[in-house]
């Protein structure tokens, strides 16, 4: 199974290609994110692991049709971005994007019930790249410990981010996409 470690600064995965714009030790692939195309060939990665890192890129659209171009059908993809209720969305000077639960959905068109778990990611207006995607929205521990992070995941737009995001802030959004080709 062909894996990529997309923008990994020093968090190096074991049987991943290890790509960031730094060559640090254990870094396999020096590339800039922000230039497309990713030096790969089309439908080469099974897996794609993206942890921090979207939110410094310039142009997330275009990324995201990178990662399309690059995955295999059915491949896995993971991003974790930070929320943005969360402090360490805004306090980092490198950051270009917040993310909400919707954020992806700009790719979306009318393809995603946004008041689900699930839904399905398209570029608009009807272009090729297509996602299964899901989400999930991360707490701390005492958030967990009453069971807000239950309750504002099964409503995370109607209840969550419209009421009680900046009282009861988000660590990080993750998605879960699954390229449909």
């Amino acid at each position: 199974m062909k894996k990529l470690n997309l923008g990994c600064g020093k968090d190096i995965k074991q049987g991943y290609v290890n790509l960031d714009n730094v060559k640090l030790g254990g870094v396999d692939v020096v590339h800039n994110l922000n230039k497309v195309p990713y030096p790969f060939k089309d439908n080469t990665f099974e897996e794609i692991y993206c942890s921090h890192i979207l939110e410094h890129l310039n142009d997330i659209p275009a990324v995201l049709r990178e990662l399309w171009r690059i995955s295999k059908p059915g491949a896995k993809i993971v991003i974790k971005v930070p929320h943005f209720s969360s402090s360490s969305a805004w306090t980092d000077l490198t950051h270009r994007h917040p993310f909400g639960w919707m954020s992806l959905d700009y790719m979306a068109g009318n393809n995603t019930d946004w008041r689900s778990v699930g839904g399905r990611l398209s570029h608009e207006y009807g272009s090729k790249e297509k996602f299964n995607i899901k989400r999930k929205l991360i707490f701390g521990r005492l958030h967990r410990f009453f069971g807000l992070g239950l309750l504002f995941n099964k409503f995370p737009v109607s209840l969550y981010e419209t009421f009680y995001a900046y009282n009861f802030p988000a660590r990080q959004i993750e998605f879960y996409l699954e390229t449909v080709k």
